[in-house]
């Protein structure tokens, strides 16, 4: 015997639909700079070739770096130094890939208040950093093999 009762037919139908007005939408005023604009759309005048260009500079710069991580990494493979030694020079060739943070503090007549700001980002560039270099220290092995897998 079976003592499983279907949920839907204890249900019983809606008779009355619930129905909403639609909300007011206030009517949007053209901005200036839309107006000004060619064909009124509000798109720049280049057509958003600086933004194409900015967008393949960063894929030109991406593609350089991984270049010449993997020029790094057959340097290791080809050479004839010991392993440690090898290892040691692999390790600084890729330390100097790495951005380094920078903060750029505005000249005089700056007032102190924008100095201190860009002191305070500093300080928070730093310990970001430092957190990205703990995770990095500490990631697990299966994170690794996914990121493999997936890159393969």
């Amino acid at each position: 015997m079976n003592e499983f009762v279907p949920r839907i037919d204890a249900i019983a139908p809606e008779r009355l639909v619930a129905s909403r007005p639609a909300p007011a939408v206030p009517l949007v005023q053209p901005s200036a700079s839309a107006a000004n604009a060619p064909n009124g759309s509000g798109v720049n005048p280049d057509g958003g070739d600086q933004a194409r260009r900015e967008q393949m500079a960063s894929a030109f710069d991406y593609a350089r770096v991984q270049a010449r991580v993997a020029d790094i990494l057959a340097d290791i493979a080809g050479s004839s130094e010991p392993p440690a030694q090898a290892r040691s020079t692999a390790e600084t060739k890729l330390d100097a890939l790495k951005p380094i943070p920078t903060v750029i503090i505005p000249m005089l007549p700056a007032s102190v208040e924008v100095v201190e700001h860009a002191v305070e980002v500093a300080r928070a560039v730093a310990r970001q950093a430092e957190l990205a270099l703990a995770a990095q220290a500490h990631v697990n092995r299966n994170t690794v093999d996914q990121i493999l897998l997936t890159h393969a």
